[in-house]
């Protein structure tokens, strides 16, 4: 008996130095998302191995895979694969394309690692930190009386869009730990307001102070009651009034989407939002051809290369600037459905949550918002920030699966 206590205690030890080291590993990668590429690479195939030491996380594994959402994502890259068959694109842009869509098998992987509450924990806050550091570098360019970098404040470590994107969340993050951790409001308010203000006033991300505002109006109605959810509401839009009226990057932002707009009504459609249009009309035209199964992996790049469908974009284009559309012209109405059903599957798998509903919530609106303005899955910086925080919300279930499991053993 002697001997099996200290053989458990010997094991339980080594599972806690191994739960230590992967929280600070998964922690450092939230870190380098936002921040560095290489870093994220490196910390991610650090935690995959790490993932794979134990044998209770293979378990876990195999209850994952029978997950509707897992499913949906291993048919979806099925469906990927298989329509390089008869797409025209050569293999490396097969391939490219592919290889974007490959990182959605890091949600089941990467929440395996966040089971453990305090891993999830030290996430979120290693997302936090990492988004102070964002914001801090920002202030520092705007007040800065020398040159750094590129002098424009939105554009950090990522670019303006991306960095407005994850500072939103980050804002709808710590407001949220300011309701639901009352003895640490006041740093988690003054965080708030320091995201806000990089968003509101330094970024230029016009899809940012949008999410911004849909992020703020979620918190409002997951917060508040009935009673007070209009009056929530009302003072969101007196808010975003005065903020307009405050922010001279804001109105610039939207005065030029105004008149891009009316320019392309006009006939000039060079414009910033006039080629995004132009992008998103051609993979249009793409869909209406082969409707049913698209032309395939890789033949939006394929087709914008041999048709030149934009005169005045003269170098390889990868994707419209809209996830939808980009599925649409290469997987046709099939396509569209499996990630419809993919997306509908995460959103039910969200909601059976616990602790981590809101945030999960919080993260899969604004990502499908911002597919209708950019192909979110194929960049590196959102796609991962997106992909890494929603397993990590996710990796709740698996947590309340091995609860279950751990009762069920000793019921027997």
């Amino acid at each position: 008996m002697a001997l099996n206590f200290t053989s458990r205690l010997h094991l339980e030890n080594a599972q806690d130095q191994v739960n230590l080291t992967l929280g600070l590993v998964l922690g450092a990668l939230l870190f380098s998302i936002p921040i560095s590429n290489s870093a994220k690479s490196i910390t991610f195939v650090i935690a995959v191995i790490l993932l794979f030491a134990t044998k209770v996380n293979i378990h876990s594994l195999r209850y994952l895979i029978r997950q509707p959402w897992v499913l949906a994502i291993i048919s979806f890259l099925i469906l990927t694969l298989v329509a390089c068959a008869w797409s025209p694109a050569a293999w490396s842009k097969q391939f490219f394309v592919v290889n974007k869509y490959t990182k959605l098998l890091c949600v089941p992987l990467l929440a395996l690692g966040f089971a453990d509450k305090n891993i999830r924990n030290w996430g979120l806050h290693a997302f936090l930190a990492a988004m102070l550091l964002t914001c801090l570098v920002a202030i520092a360019k705007t007040i800065s009386p020398v040159y750094l970098h590129n002098d424009i404040p939105g554009n950090v470590f990522r670019n303006y869009i991306m960095t407005g994107n994850m500072m939103s969340f980050a804002s709808y993050l710590a407001a949220y730990f300011a309701i639901t951790k009352p003895t640490l409001r006041l740093p988690y308010t003054l965080l708030f307001l320091l995201f806000s203000f990089q968003v509101l006033f330094l970024s230029q991300g016009r899809t940012g102070y949008i999410i911004y505002f849909v992020m703020l109006s979620l918190l409002t109605v997951q917060m508040l009651n009935k009673k007070q959810l209009l009056t929530g509401m009302l003072a969101i839009g007196i808010l975003g009034g005065l903020v307009y009226h405050l922010s001279p990057k804001m109105q610039d932002g939207f005065h030029k989407i105004q008149n891009n707009i009316v320019q392309f009504q006009q006939g000039n459609k060079n414009t910033s939002v006039g080629l995004r249009l132009q992008f998103q009309l051609f993979a249009f035209e793409l869909f209406k051809e082969s409707p049913v199964f698209g032309h395939g992996t890789g033949s939006f790049t394929y087709y914008f290369d041999q048709r030149h469908p934009v005169p005045a974009w003269n170098r390889q284009l990868r994707e419209p600037h809209n996830q939808y559309w980009l599925i649409a012209a290469e997987y046709g109405l099939f396509g569209l459905l499996l990630y419809f059903t993919l997306l509908a599957t995460l959103i039910y798998a969200c909601f059976q949550l616990k602790e981590m509903k809101n945030i999960a919530m919080a993260l899969l609106i604004p990502f499908m918002i911002g597919c209708f303005s950019d192909t979110l899955l194929f960049h590196s910086g959102s796609g991962y920030f997106f992909l890494a925080l929603l397993a990590l919300c996710l990796g709740e279930s698996v947590a309340i699966r091995n609860h279950g499991a751990s009762i069920s053993n000793r019921n027997k």
